[in-house]
C-alpha cells in the first residue's frame, strides 16, 4: 500500500504514534507512507524524509480553512500543492488526514476525482472543545469561538461523512461522533506508548534531588492544566488527605498562567506545602524519572464534558513504568484500568477520588507492586507500537484499503 498521509503537526510535534506505527512499522511491512506536514514557524515549502519515507513541508497559507472551503467551493482545490504531491507518487492507494480540515477538503477533493481512498483520522474534537470553552466563560472570544466550533463541526462531519472510513481515538469519541457521522463505517484506533522503556530506564532519584522531594511519597499528576480539566478537584481531593510524608507533584501545564492560577488556589486552601509545580519538563527522560519516582499517578478526567472521549495516555505511562493509578470513570481510562487491574477507577467525586486514595496508601508494598506489574503487563500486550500496527493493517484489509 501506498499511502499519502497529510497531518496537521509539525515534525517536532509528532506524536510517537505516528513516528513508530506510521514511520516505521508500516514501512518494515512493506508499505510506503509520503508525509505532508505542516512548517515549524514561518518556514517556506520544502521537501524532507522522515525514517527515510518522503515528506513535504506545506507553508501556513495550504492550511487556511477559509482558503481551502473556498477552493472546494468553486471546485479549485486541484491548486492545491496536495494535487501535485498526489501526481507526482501515483499510484496512491489512499489518502489520510489527521484532523486537518484544509487537508481533509483536499483528501475529499481528491477521492472524488481519482477514486482513491480517502480516510479520517480523528484526535482532537476541537469544535466540540471551543463551544465548550466558549459556554462557560474560558474563551476571550466567545461569539467568535460559538460561530468558529459550529462552523467547524458542520464541516468535519460533512467531510467524514463522505470519507471511506473515519479512526476516532477512541470508542467514547466514536460515540460522540456518531450522532452525525451516520454514512461512514468508524473504527477506533487508539494511542499507545513504547513497551520497550522501563523502570531500568529510569533514574527516580535524579527526580527527587532536582525538585528537593526527599523521601516524601508522590501522589503524581502528568499533563494539562487549562481551566477545562477543572484540577481545583485535584486540589480539594489533597485537601481531604492525610499528607503527612506525601506531596502532590503537577507535571506540565506550558502555560505559566494556568499553574499560576492553581498555586495561587492552592495557598487559598491552605495546602501549598502538599502541592508541587515542575512546571513544563522538555527532558521526556526527566518525565520518566517522575514516573518511576511515584507511589501512584492520578488522573481526574471531567466525565461530564468532551474531555471523557480522550485517550488516556497519560495513565498507559503511569502502567508502562509499574505506577498504579486512581483515575476518574471516564470510558477509556476505565476500560484500560479495569482490564489491567492496575488501579482504581472512581466516580468523579471529591470524596470518592480521596477515599480510593487513602484505600491505596493503606496496600502493602506488596499489593502496591502487584498492581503496578499488572499494569505494565497490560499495556505492553494491548497498548505497544507493534500491536497497534497490525490493528491498523487489519482495519485497512477489512476496508479494502490494502487491495
Amino acid at each position: 500500500m501506498r499511502l499519502l498521509y497529510l497531518v496537521d503537526l509539525s515534525l517536532s510535534n509528532f506524536y510517537p504514534l505516528l513516528t513508530e506505527v506510521f514511520g516505521k512499522r508500516l514501512q518494515e511491512r512493506g508499505h510506503e507512507v509520503i508525509w505532508v506536514t505542516r512548517p515549524e514557524g514561518d518556514e517556506g515549502y520544502h521537501e524532507t524524509t522522515i525514517h527515510g519515507q518522503q515528506a513535504y513541508v506545506l507553508p501556513h497559507s495550504e492550511y487556511s480553512e477559509v482558503r481551502s472551503f473556498v477552493k472546494y467551493l468553486t471546485h479549485r482545490t486541484h491548486t492545491s500543492r496536495i494535487f501535485d504531491i498526489f501526481e507526482k507518487h501515483q499510484p496512491i492507494d489512499c489518502v489520510q488526514v489527521r484532523n486537518d480540515l484544509s487537508m481533509a477538503l483536499a483528501a475529499s477533493a481528491l477521492q472524488q476525482r481519482t477514486g482513491c481512498h480517502f480516510v479520517h483520522r480523528i484526535t482532537h474534537l476541537k469544535a466540540e472543545t471551543m463551544w465548550y470553552m466558549a459556554r462557560y466563560g474560558q474563551s476571550t472570544h466567545p461569539a467568535r469561538d460559538y460561530l468558529k466550533a459550529w462552523s467547524g463541526r458542520r464541516l468535519r462531519d460533512y467531510l467524514a461523512n463522505r470519507a471511506d472510513l473515519v479512526l476516532p481515538l477512541s470508542e467514547a469519541m466514536e460515540t460522540e461522533l456518531s450522532t452525525n457521522i451516520t454514512t461512514t463505517p468508524m473504527e477506533p484506533l487508539p494511542t499507545g506508548v513504547d513497551t520497550e522503556l522501563d523502570r531500568s530506564d529510569t533514574d527516580p532519584q535524579l527526580f527527587r534531588d532536582r525538585f528537593d522531594i526527599g523521601d516524601r511519597e508522590i501522589i503524581l499528576y502528568i499533563g494539562s492544566m487549562s481551566p477545562s480539566r477543572n484540577l481545583e478537584f485535584l486540589l480539594e481531593v489533597i485537601q481531604q488527605l492525610d499528607m503527612d510524608g506525601r506531596v502532590l507533584v503537577m507535571v506540565g501545564g506550558r502555560d505559566s498562567e494556568h499553574r499560576n492560577r492553581l498555586r495561587s488556589i492552592s495557598r487559598k486552601m491552605g495546602i501549598a506545602d502538599s502541592v508541587l509545580f515542575t512546571g513544563w519538563l522538555e527532558d521526556r527522560k526527566m518525565v520518566y524519572n517522575a514516573n518511576a519516582a511515584a507511589a501512584v499517578g492520578v488522573n481526574p478526567l471531567p466525565t461530564n464534558n468532551i474531555l471523557r472521549t480522550s485517550a488516556p495516555i497519560k495513565v498507559l505511562e503511569y502502567l508502562l513504568f509499574e505506577t498504579p493509578v486512581v483515575v476518574s470513570d471516564a470510558p477509556d481510562q476505565r476500560r484500560v484500568v479495569e482490564d489491567s487491574n492496575g488501579g482504581f477507577v472512581v466516580p468523579y467525586s471529591v470524596g470518592t477520588f480521596a477515599e480510593a486514595l487513602s484505600k491505596f496508601f493503606d496496600l502493602t508494598p506488596s499489593e502496591r507492586s502487584t498492581m503496578g506489574a499488572s499494569g505494565r503487563a497490560y499495556v505492553k500486550c494491548e497498548r505497544g507500537f507493534d500491536t497497534l500496527t497490525e490493528q491498523l493493517l487489519r482495519i485497512y484489509s477489512e476496508y479494502g484499503l490494502l487491495e
